[in-house]
């Protein structure tokens, strides 16, 4: 039996084969396969046996049983195209099918009058289901580019829609497109340029009666989405305005008291040509909006992944730390994970910052709708399961690739828990902002436009993209910025490099400072739908938390960025300064540029000699450290201190992180070689001597001390004084850093000259802290003079009593031990 079955399986198993199948236009040309599918059908079959998206042209059809025919049916979106045979009798075969070209579309567009264009209307090309196939906006001739789209056949159409504002929309249908044919269409929209009839405000005390002479002199003021005021209108006694020759638009309508100026209501209004009475209630405000105004901007960066551009990544995240603005950064689960600087930078600001979130942002950066359903949800599934593995949190956000998306993109993200997804006003309308359990929160606004031509971002100025966010809060209640990797990074030579773009950093900030100013707030995505009750709460960063206990009368000194010959006369005389006045100084080197000037390394030899400096390592070159991890940053002071070893005799145990910046990395650097003191700046640090290594951070920068500031009174050298007494009172001491180039003469460029007004405001100040008893430490000595327990006097004794025998070994450990618990030492 059992052999008779295997015999009988073996007997009447089918062969099966396989087609190659090549797509090719009439004129020869592979065809385009951009949302291209197949249905494959076998003999005389009513129902498909397989549908394909195709990826590759040619696409390989696998897996068909031989010695049977096949019609292939070829479709872009869910518009046929073409149709061919094939008879089935090898097992590889090679098979072209012809494509019809596409046809050319441009479009004018115009109003009512059919002789006033549009201009910047945006144009929105659809198939029978509702798929976004082109978009466009319309120059000042109301024209578009020309569209090439596949061919309608039968009764297939595409649908054109005219959008000149978010509850503006004009439908054209339906439009066919004959194969290779090329023609121009003139729509004309519904609209008037001009609305002459004239319109009607109501305006009500509650939701029944009208205002009336007894509340008050009343008018009805009309701004445009820039804010600026088109017209106005009294209110009569009986309640009513009425405005005419006002374009087609939407505008806020305000009842303002002609009395106080006061506005005591408001409604956005969409004025499209005809109009029943426009009601605007003076005593419920929510009855005059339909969808809700956040006031809210959230910032997106696309295309987060390893390697890709990752200095601009990790410089973006660190930026919206800083500035405490949302961010949400999209994902690509399928090349995250093996960059461990991408990774840590992510779990950071997962660690430190509130305002941080992570958008799913697909697996592999494919255009989901060239996919089959299956593998939309696949991407989607792995994706989110990725970054939870990685970063333990769980995405609400989605970011479809391109942003475009279709309805079962949709209901696979309801599927996994998803609460909206953010594309683009290209791709999708957003509907109203209104309570929801998905959200549609869009992108209407975006740092750079890709050329497709020359794949170079070119950037939007800060003027137009703070323009576009004031457009997309009035337009949507609310505005999404998209950013990418790109545009902050440099571009050299046709490519794009790993190096910061230092220049689009410093005006995002601009743009960054002036929305807070004007009361923004800054949220990520997935929180917009929370604006009215989300609060965020600091993280304390590091964990490096000012001391309870300091309380150090102590002021010290540090000198950055000491080099070979520039401004080297300048540079010795400003350490010379503090060498004559018995004022302990600290000098950070750039271990590069150190090593060949004779003046400046026998003049730092001879200051060492007399105990009159510290030497501290400023790194081998001048960066922000915390741009890398452990390894770089280990390079950099390893590569230092040997070169000040070398050079000058000693090994430093201070780092002076340049530009204050640091991370977690930089202490176990900091550690490897033996660093005991971190030296930082206070706004990205708090003082720590109980750690190791010591944060030590600077309190502030000498020429702000110098400034003549007119707030407050005084002397330069009083008001400088006061600066100091304020900081020893907010942080427990002052650190004051200085480099050679601010008492450098400068006429244009730097000249190694002292600028000896500065010079002298220097020696006053030193002369003035020591006649307030104003104790002048060294950088290392603060851990010690902010504590109030000091060193006992036994500490400097009890070594030497436990070698004479004064005191046995257990009697030295239970010293030890008590310094150690009152964490007067700390070990290492």
């Amino acid at each position: 039996m059992l052999s008779f079955s295997i015999f009988i399986g073996q007997s009447f198993a089918e062969s099966t084969g396989n087609i190659d199948l090549l797509l090719k236009y009439d004129n020869g040309n592979k065809a385009s396969i951009e949302s291209t599918s197949l249905k494959i059908y076998k003999d005389f079959d009513k129902n498909p046996i397989t549908e394909i998206q195709v990826q590759s042209n040619p696409v390989q059809i696998t897996n068909l049983p031989l010695n049977h025919k096949y019609k292939i049916e070829l479709y872009y979106n869910d518009h046929f195209q073409s149709v061919d045979y094939y008879d089935l009798k090898k097992t590889t075969n090679n098979f072209e099918m012809n494509v019809k070209l596409p046809g050319g579309i441009k479009l004018g567009v115009f109003y009512q009058d059919g002789q006033t264009p549009i201009p910047n209307a945006s144009i929105f090309f659809k198939t029978m289901s509702g798929k976004i196939v082109g978009f466009d906006q319309t120059d000042f001739n109301g024209d578009t580019v020309r569209f090439w789209l596949p061919q309608t056949i039968n009764n297939d159409y595409y649908t054109v829609e005219v959008v000149i504002d978010p509850q503006l929309k004009y439908t054209y249908t339906p439009l066919q497109i004959q194969s290779s044919l090329s023609k121009d269409i003139k729509i004309v929209t519904k609209w008037p340029k001009i609305i002459n009839s004239a319109i009607t405000v109501e305006v009500y005390k509650d939701e029944k009666t009208k205002v009336s002479e007894s509340d008050g002199s009343l008018t009805i003021q009309v701004n445009d989405k820039k804010k600026s005021k088109v017209l106005d209108s009294p209110v009569s006694y009986k309640g009513d305005a009425v405005i005419s020759n006002i374009p087609v638009g939407t505008y806020a309508f305000h009842v303002v008291s002609k009395n106080t100026g006061d506005v005591i209501a408001s409604k956005k209004v969409t004025l499209s040509g005809s109009h029943e009475p426009i009601k605007i209630f003076t005593n419920d405000p929510q009855l005059n909006f339909e969808g809700s105004y956040c006031n809210c901007v959230a910032f997106r960066l696309d295309d987060v992944q390893d390697y890709f551009l990752s200095n601009s990544q990790i410089q973006m995240m660190k930026v919206f730390e800083e500035e405490e603005a949302g961010l949400t950064v999209g994902v690509i689960g399928g090349v995250t994970g093996n960059d461990p600087r991408i990774v840590n930078a992510i779990k950071e600001q997962l660690q430190t910052n509130p305002r941080f979130e992570i958008a799913n942002h697909s697996w592999n950066n494919r255009v989901l709708t060239s996919l089959s359903s299956e593998s939309q949800e696949e991407l989607i599934k792995t994706t989110d399961t990725k970054i939870q593995e990685l970063f333990q949190v769980k995405p609400h956000t989605f970011i479809p690739p391109e942003n475009i998306f279709e309805d079962e993109t949709i209901s696979y993200l309801k599927k996994y828990d998803y609460d909206n997804l953010s594309a683009s006003v290209q791709t999708d309308i957003p509907s109203k902002f209104v309570k929801s359990d998905f959200y549609h929160f869009n992108t209407a606004v975006s740092t750079a436009k890709l050329d497709p031509v020359t794949s170079y971002w070119n950037h939007n100025s800060k003027e137009k993209i703070l323009e576009s966010i004031d457009d997309s809060l009035f337009d949507y209640g609310y505005a999404v910025v998209m950013m990418h990797p790109y545009e902050f990074s440099n571009y050299d030579n046709g490519a794009y490099t790993n190096e910061v773009n230092q220049t689009k950093f410093e005006e995002l900030k601009v743009v960054i400072s002036t929305l807070k100013s004007k009361g923004y707030s800054l949220l990520p995505v997935g929180k917009i739908d929370e604006y009215a009750s989300v609060i965020f709460e600091k993280i304390i960063k590091n964990q490096t938390n000012t001391d309870e206990n300091v309380n150090c009368n102590c002021v010290a000194f540090k000198i950055d960025n000491v080099q070979d010959f520039w401004l080297n006369d300048v540079q010795n005389n400003l350490i010379n300064t503090f060498s004559e006045n018995n004022v302990p100084v600290t000098t950070s080197i750039i271990g590069k540029f150190f090593g060949s000037d004779i003046k400046t390394v026998d003049f730092l030899k001879q200051q060492i000699q007399d105990k009159k400096i510290d030497v501290a390592v400023r790194g081998w070159e001048l960066v922000d450290h915390s741009l890398y991890e452990t390894e770089e940053q280990s390079s950099s002071i390893e590569q230092t201190n040997n070169q000040i070893s070398k050079k000058l005799g000693i090994q430093s145990e201070i780092f002076s992180a340049p530009f204050g910046k640091f991370n977690n990395y930089t202490i176990s650097a900091s550690k490897q070689n033996n660093i005991a003191y971190v030296s930082t700046m206070i706004t990205t640090d708090t003082l720590n001597v109980k750690s190791y290594p010591r944060h030590i951070p600077e309190t502030s920068y000498l020429p702000n001390l110098l400034d003549d500031d007119p707030f407050l009174q005084g002397t330069i050298i009083e008001k400088m004084l006061l600066k100091i007494k304020d900081q020893q009172k907010k942080y427990g001491y002052a650190l004051i850093s200085t480099q050679p180039s601010d008492f450098a003469i400068r006429d244009g460029e730097f000249k190694n000259q002292i600028n000896e007004d500065k010079m002298k405001l220097l020696k006053e100040l030193i002369i003035t802290l020591k006649e307030n008893n104003i104790k002048v430490v060294s950088l290392t000595d603060i851990p010690q003079e902010s504590l109030f327990e000091k060193y006992p006097a036994w500490i400097k004794h009890v070594y030497v009593w436990h070698e004479q025998g004064k005191i046995t070994d257990i009697e030295l450990e239970n010293a030890i031990n008590n310094l150690t618990s009152r964490t007067i030492v700390v070990p290492r």
